[in-house]
């Protein structure tokens, strides 16, 4: 990337591609286990660690939901700058 911003539907398809292809669902599932213990400090761990993969899904899914929606405001900002454009004579 050269420093230059660029706007407009095609730009942000592309910026959000990579995320919208991701499988969020499949993050749900992962969890963490400890197959025996009975240390406190490991056991209070996997729960630890649990309850981030629950809340790290749900940031995903929160993130892949909001860059959906990325191509269709650069279409309304496209069509909102082409009418300024027009009304200023360019």
């Amino acid at each position: 990337m050269s420093g230059v911003i660029h706007s407009g539907f095609d730009e942000a398809s592309e910026a959000v591609s990579v995320l919208v292809g991701i499988d969020t669902g499949s993050y749900r599932r992962d969890t963490v286990s400890v197959s025996s213990s009975n240390v406190a400090g490991m056991v209070s761990g996997v729960g630890a660690a649990n309850r981030v993969l629950t809340d790290l899904a749900a940031v995903m899914n929160r993130v892949h939901e909001l860059a959906g929606k990325f191509p269709a405001l650069a279409e309304k900002i496209a069509e909102r700058d082409l009418a300024d454009s027009q009304r200023w004579g360019r």
